[in-house]
């Protein structure tokens, strides 16, 4: 009668447990975006309160990394690209002269170059290097064609 008893608390609190995990990961789930797409992307969330971009100096979509960066690789990624010195990452980040000796800017400091580049592969739609939904949707698109390397913290994170 008490492994009976035992085992159907445990079932109950398995129940239990599941049904909390699956509540919050419903609550905080990632923003899911198509890897593969023949038709332009659209990469713009709307309804965003605009704000003056610090190094473009235009108005642009303004967001919490939280809200736009959710998978734990990315935010390990964003937070050695670009920490902004309180645990989290700048989505603003800008670095004139990155070890490879060019200029680079956001969350995942893309050159220009790079992020024109990809944004012409995946037919990405009205390509703008300081929008971190873009630079978002771009690393991930990146990251599935094992593009991974382009990113030298890639080796901080992982060292072999």
């Amino acid at each position: 009668m008490n492994k009976f008893i035992t085992l159907i608390l445990g079932l109950i609190l398995i129940v239990a447990v599941f049904m909390i995990v699956s509540y919050y990961i419903a609550s905080n789930s990632a923003l899911v975006i198509s890897m593969e797409t023949n038709e332009k992307t659209k990469a713009e969330l709307k309804g965003v309160k605009q704000e003056t971009d610090s190094y473009s100096g235009e108005n642009s979509p303004h967001y919490d990394w939280k809200n736009i960066i959710t998978e734990p690789v990315l935010i390990l990624l964003g937070k050695c690209e670009a920490p902004d010195g309180k645990g989290g990452i700048n989505l603003n980040a800008y670095n004139p002269k990155d070890i490879d000796n060019k200029e680079k800017f956001g969350p995942f400091q893309f050159d220009k170059d790079t992020f024109y580049g990809a944004a012409e592969k995946f037919n990405l739609e009205n390509p703008n290097i300081s929008s971190s939904t873009q630079q978002v949707i771009l690393t991930k698109k990146l990251i599935s064609k094992h593009e991974w390397w382009r990113w030298g913290c890639w080796f901080k994170l992982f060292p072999r």
